[in-house]
């Protein structure tokens, strides 16, 4: 089982012995005239449909280790000490979503984490089987 913390703006998983930093940028920075792609809109609508049924949820987590970048995740919302992970796709590309999701998966290794694969396009969230 993995250990979560959680300080400022990062949080830091502790996993059999290998150590994950998770960089949460600041994602209420704006860039005046930038233009947020697709797939950060869709991340950003997510957002403002779940925001309220979580105690936190971070957007844009990159999972870390000693040789780099394992992983980003879209969305992860914790609430009553239940984790769930999103990833968010412009188009119904649903075997790519599975793909990473159950690498976010095996990394985190936490229990009770519900993986959900989410549309922008059609605007449809779907849970997919650990």
């Amino acid at each position: 089982m993995a250990v979560c913390g959680k300080s400022g703006n990062s949080l830091s998983v502790n996993l059999k012995e290998n150590f994950l930093y998770v960089e949460t940028p600041d994602s209420s920075a704006t860039y005046e005239g930038a233009r947020i792609n697709k797939h950060d809109q869709y991340v950003e609508q997510l957002y403002n449909k779940i925001k309220d049924d979580y105690d936190v949820v971070e957007r844009h987590v990159v999972l870390s280790g000693k040789r780099g970048m394992k992983a980003e995740i879209d969305l992860i919302g914790y609430k009553d000490g239940r984790v769930d992970v999103f990833e968010v796709k412009c188009s119904f590309r649903i075997v790519k979503a599975r793909k990473q999701l159950r690498r976010i998966q095996r990394l985190l290794n936490l229990d009770g984490m519900t993986l959900l694969f989410y549309c922008g396009m059609a605007d449809k969230l779907e849970r997919i089987a650990a």
